[in-house]
């Protein structure tokens, strides 16, 4: 029985020219690539945590590991949901949102078991942010650069007013850290954020805009060569009757 899913059509096809439509087929195709990256992301930190947690002695192994998998798995699980809503292709600006908006908790909990002040993956807020810029333009990038910026900053106060400690630390945040320096951090995260969102944003807008000006190009051509068509076939039909009219007119003047 074939799948009637269109998950797995590489390539559909519009056989629409209307604005709406085309857009929800872009987001359609983007959304898709979005589920099989995320899903993959997930795959690659479970390796990778096992990997590591195997190579430490059974006495030193950092209890993040255990919700590292516990995240990956989370991450999995949202993947699936995400292909389920997927293929009903329904509300997929809503999906779009929801996608972004989880994917930030998602990276403050990374961020947080893996040593909050000191996590090397911070880096992930901005991928975060790339995709929203592709899926939701200019809008999404933004709104996912505020909702990082908000919860990398709620996080490093906390941990630095011991409120909460990330598992792979032992120490207080405020006994080896400078209260400037984490001011300092928090704001340079903020900044690349925004500044990754505008980027982001502009480079969606020109994509779009670069889009529709081929997708007006190739409708130019197309009446072109209609044009050209129909000038042929005119050409033809004259050729055909100026003959007969030739040779009447030299039986005529013999």
């Amino acid at each position: 029985m074939p799948c009637t899913c269109r998950f797995f059509q590489w390539l559909p096809q519009l056989d629409s020219s209307d604005f709406l439509f085309r857009r929800s087929r872009e987001l359609f195709v983007q959304s898709k690539w979005v589920v099989l990256a995320r899903a993959v992301f997930a795959l690659v930190l479970v390796f990778s945590t096992l990997f590591f947690s195997d190579s430490a002695l059974p006495g030193q192994r950092d209890p993040s590991f255990l919700s590292l998998y516990k995240i990956s798995g989370t991450i999995l699980g949202l993947s699936l949901v995400y292909f389920v809503w997927l293929c009903q292709e329904k509300y997929l600006y809503a999906l779009a949102y929801t996608q972004i908006i989880i994917d930030t908790f998602i990276v403050t909990a990374i961020v947080f078991v893996t040593g909050g002040y000191h996590s090397i993956f911070t880096f992930l807020y901005l991928l975060v942010i790339i995709y929203a810029a592709m899926l939701l333009l200019a809008g999404g990038s933004f709104l996912v650069a505020l909702a990082s910026s908000v919860q990398y900053g709620f996080l490093i106060e906390l941990e630095y007013h011991n409120i909460i400690a990330p598992l792979s630390e032992n120490q207080s945040l405020a006994l080896v850290v400078d209260q400037h320096h984490i001011l300092y951090r928090i704001v340079i995260i903020i900044s690349a954020c925004f500044a990754t969102a505008a980027l982001s944003g502009i480079l969606s807008l020109q994509l779009k805009t670069a889009r529709k000006d081929l997708k007006i190009a190739q409708e130019h051509l197309k009446r072109v060569e209609k044009m050209a068509t129909v000038d042929e076939l005119v050409s033809g039909i004259a050729h055909e009757i100026k003959n007969p009219l030739a040779s009447l007119s030299g039986s005529i003047q013999i």
